[in-house]
């Protein structure tokens, strides 16, 4: 539902900056940007990552939850084969075994994806300002007027592209003719 909205958004946007920029000639251009697929495909996050997944830590978890997954996939497909004839106490005692497997294979993937979070998060911190002045110049040599988040939301966009005064107008005009006709 979120994800209908913001699209819905975004191409309200598109919609009227494209009605926009068919009664001028001079609005800058409409683009498109993942901040974070840009930073992440950079060298500097390649290093990174390449990094992590080095570290003896981090190599080691990977490799257990790789170990801990596969022994849970073959325990469940063995409970499923065996349940027919187990009893009830049988089962209920795997099940409790299958909730502590999947457990721990959930806390050590949530440990994993912490570490991989923290150097993410890092690295964006770091490129921020690096980011920031690559995305302003690009801006105003490509002659960008509206600039829009690929994951939803506008990122730059000129006065070009605000119509609020014209609504205010439009508004102020309407109330003006519902006052008249009140009286």
């Amino acid at each position: 539902m979120v994800k209908t909205l913001q699209l819905l958004v975004v191409a309200s946007v598109m919609l009227i900056a494209a009605g926009a920029h068919a009664q001028s000639a001079t609005p800058g251009r409409i683009a498109v940007l993942d901040q974070e697929g840009a930073i992440f495909a950079t060298e500097e996050a390649q290093k990174r990552i390449k990094s992590l997944n080095a570290k003896p830590e981090f190599d080691t978890g990977k490799k257990e939850f790789e170990k801990l997954g596969k022994e849970y996939e073959a325990a469940v497909k063995q409970f499923q084969k065996d349940a027919a004839v187990m009893s009830a106490d049988q089962q209920e005692a795997q099940r409790k075994k299958l909730q502590e497997k999947n457990s721990d294979l959930e806390h050590l993937g949530r440990k994993l994806q912490a570490m991989r979070q923290d150097v993410l998060q890092g690295l964006m911190q770091e490129m921020e300002p690096r980011f920031g002045k690559a995305v302003g110049e690009i801006i105003k040599a490509e002659n960008i007027g509206l600039l829009l988040n690929a994951r939803g939301g506008v990122i730059h966009a000129d006065n070009y592209y605000n119509i609020t005064p014209k609504v205010t107008d439009a508004l102020n005009k309407s109330g003006a003719d519902s006052s008249t006709k009140a009286k």
